[in-house]
Order: C-alpha cells, then sequence, then structure tokens
C-alpha cells in the first residue's frame, strides 16, 4: 500500500466510492504477516464499499498508533458511512455464516469477518468495530508495534 496523507485515492469498486487514506507523518511498522493482512484489509474495504454503495458514502483508511500498558499498538481503521449495524448485529458479525443484512441485495456467505478475526488472532491481534444504523462502521485491527531496528 502506497503512503498517501489525507489523499483521495481510487478504489475499484467504482466511481461512486472515493477511499481517503491517512497516515502519521512518521513511518510506523507492525508485527504481523504481509499476505494475510492484505487479504483482511481487502475484505473490510471489500465490505465497506458494498453496504455503503447505495447511500454513496466515502471509505476512509486510517493508520494511528496506541500505547497501552502492555506495549503500543497499530491501528488500521476502515470507516464507511453505510447501511451500519445495531448492537446485536455488531455481537454476532464474527459468527460463522452470519449475515447482518440476509434480506439485502449484497452477496456473501457471511464468513469474511470470521476469517478477519481468526487471521487478526492469529498474528497477535485484536478487532474493534464500532457502528450505528444508517450511520456507517468502523473496524479497527490493532497489531503490536514493531520495535525500530
Amino acid at each position: 500500500m502506497k503512503r498517501r496523507n489525507r489523499q483521495m485515492v481510487p478504489f475499484q469498486g467504482g466511481p461512486h466510492a472515493p477511499l481517503t487514506l491517512e497516515t502519521p507523518d512518521a513511518p510506523i511498522r507492525a508485527i504481523g504477516d504481509e499476505r494475510a493482512l492484505e487479504q483482511v484489509m481487502l475484505n473490510l474495504l471489500s465490505n465497506a464499499y458494498r453496504y455503503s454503495r447505495s447511500k454513496g458514502g466515502s471509505i476512509s483508511v486510517r493508520l494511528k498508533r496506541r500505547d497501552l500498558d502492555t506495549g503500543s499498538q497499530i491501528g488500521m481503521s476502515v470507516e464507511d458511512h453505510g447501511i451500519g449495524m445495531s448492537p446485536d448485529q455488531v455481537r454476532r458479525v464474527f459468527d460463522r455464516f452470519y449475515r447482518a443484512d440476509p434480506g439485502s441485495a449484497v452477496i456473501g456467505t457471511g464468513l469474511g469477518m470470521t476469517l478477519v478475526k481468526e487471521i487478526m488472532e492469529r498474528m497477535g491481534g485484536t478487532v474493534e468495530i464500532v457502528s450505528a444504523p444508517n450511520v456507517g462502521t468502523t473496524v479497527t485491527l490493532w497489531l503490536v508495534e514493531a520495535k525500530p531496528d
């Protein structure tokens, strides 16, 4: 992923899916599997596009850092302004074959977010979701920060 600070970059989802990428000024590095993380991010971006397409909302990706008692973490957030989810839907979103919006025209198996969580846990990371119906969803992936060389 190329580093772009607060710029619009094209997203293959279509012309009505502007994607904003925000990164810190200083380089950040996380401990994880690059290919697995790419799969996770593609899943999150795909979901963001598919569930916000009808509302014409933009998608934002933010990279950030936080300090905890256990050490520093790097976060990658994908935010959309789509249909959002209720608290009950958020609680169940990692269940296998669960679809938060089963009656929609959006195609899916209900395995994407299950795989996201499993991959993140395998890399020692976590997933946080903040969502509200008709407002949108923000999914943040947290990984351990890599020590400087």
